[in-house]
Protein backbone atom coordinates (compact mmCIF):
# COMPACT_ATOMS: atom_id res chain seq x y z
CA UNK A 1 0.00 0.00 0.00
CA UNK A 2 1.81 3.53 -0.97
CA UNK A 3 0.74 6.94 0.93
CA UNK A 4 -1.51 8.17 -0.98
CA UNK A 5 -3.50 5.31 -0.39
CA UNK A 6 -2.85 4.73 3.46
CA UNK A 7 -3.51 8.54 3.26
CA UNK A 8 -6.84 7.94 2.13
CA UNK A 9 -7.70 5.51 4.22
CA UNK A 10 -6.69 7.50 7.51
CA UNK A 11 -9.39 9.73 6.00
CA UNK A 12 -12.11 7.35 5.81
CA UNK A 13 -11.85 5.87 9.14
CA UNK A 14 -11.69 9.69 10.75
CA UNK A 15 -14.75 10.77 9.07
CA UNK A 16 -16.33 7.35 10.23
CA UNK A 17 -15.11 7.97 13.98
CA UNK A 18 -16.35 11.96 13.72
CA UNK A 19 -19.63 10.75 12.47
CA UNK A 20 -20.23 8.45 14.92
CA UNK A 21 -18.95 10.60 17.67
CA UNK A 22 -20.79 13.88 16.74
CA UNK A 23 -24.03 11.52 16.42
CA UNK A 24 -24.01 10.62 19.73
CA UNK A 25 -23.04 13.88 21.05
CA UNK A 26 -26.11 15.59 18.93
CA UNK A 27 -28.83 13.03 19.43
CA UNK A 28 -29.71 13.04 15.95
CA UNK A 29 -32.30 10.97 14.92
CA UNK A 30 -33.63 8.96 11.80
CA UNK A 31 -34.93 11.98 9.10
CA UNK A 32 -32.49 14.60 10.58
CA UNK A 33 -29.67 16.06 8.73
CA UNK A 34 -26.17 16.04 9.04
CA UNK A 35 -24.34 19.18 7.07
CA UNK A 36 -20.56 18.73 5.93
CA UNK A 37 -19.02 21.61 5.14
CA UNK A 38 -15.61 20.79 4.90
CA UNK A 39 -12.10 21.63 1.61
CA UNK A 40 -10.70 18.50 0.01
CA UNK A 41 -7.60 21.03 0.00
CA UNK A 42 -7.51 21.57 3.77
CA UNK A 43 -7.94 18.10 4.73
CA UNK A 44 -5.00 17.47 2.23
CA UNK A 45 -2.84 19.86 3.98
CA UNK A 46 -3.07 22.62 1.73
CA UNK A 47 -4.32 25.49 1.28
CA UNK A 48 -8.04 25.95 1.20
CA UNK A 49 -9.56 25.84 -2.48
CA UNK A 50 -5.80 25.35 -3.85
CA UNK A 51 -5.69 21.14 -3.88
CA UNK A 52 -9.38 20.20 -4.37
CA UNK A 53 -9.68 15.99 -4.60
CA UNK A 54 -12.11 14.33 -5.75
CA UNK A 55 -10.55 11.27 -3.72
CA UNK A 56 -10.17 13.21 -0.37
CA UNK A 57 -13.88 13.92 -0.95
CA UNK A 58 -14.75 10.34 -1.77
CA UNK A 59 -13.01 8.85 1.00
CA UNK A 60 -14.75 11.21 3.63
CA UNK A 61 -18.18 10.22 2.12
CA UNK A 62 -17.47 6.73 2.20
CA UNK A 63 -16.39 7.39 5.99
CA UNK A 64 -19.50 9.15 6.74
CA UNK A 65 -21.97 7.55 4.42
CA UNK A 66 -22.67 3.89 6.32
CA UNK A 67 -22.35 5.46 9.33
CA UNK A 68 -25.08 7.53 8.86
CA UNK A 69 -27.39 5.52 6.84
CA UNK A 70 -27.61 2.78 9.76
CA UNK A 71 -29.55 5.58 11.56
CA UNK A 72 -31.55 7.09 9.15
CA UNK A 73 -30.02 10.37 9.32
CA UNK A 74 -29.68 12.40 5.92
CA UNK A 75 -26.15 13.28 4.40
CA UNK A 76 -25.73 16.86 3.20
CA UNK A 77 -23.15 18.77 1.85
CA UNK A 78 -21.92 22.40 1.53
CA UNK A 79 -20.78 23.16 -1.57
CA UNK A 80 -18.21 26.63 -1.80
CA UNK A 81 -18.44 29.60 -2.55
CA UNK A 82 -18.19 29.41 -5.69
CA UNK A 83 -21.82 27.67 -5.68
CA UNK A 84 -23.07 29.88 -2.88
CA UNK A 85 -22.31 27.55 -0.21
CA UNK A 86 -25.36 25.86 -1.35
CA UNK A 87 -26.94 22.36 0.17
CA UNK A 88 -26.75 19.37 -1.58
CA UNK A 89 -28.14 15.71 -0.78
CA UNK A 90 -29.23 13.06 -2.58
CA UNK A 91 -32.96 13.75 -3.98
CA UNK A 92 -34.92 11.19 -2.29
CA UNK A 93 -34.17 12.98 0.88
CA UNK A 94 -36.76 16.03 -0.58
CA UNK A 95 -39.69 13.38 0.08
CA UNK A 96 -38.56 13.57 3.83
CA UNK A 97 -39.22 16.73 3.82
CA UNK A 98 -42.76 16.81 2.62
CA UNK A 99 -43.85 14.52 5.50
Amino acid sequence: MDNREEFLRAVREQAERAASELLETARLEEGDFFVVGCSSSEVAGSRIGTDSSPEVAEAIVDGLYPVLERRGVYLAAQCCEHLNRALICLLYTSDAADD
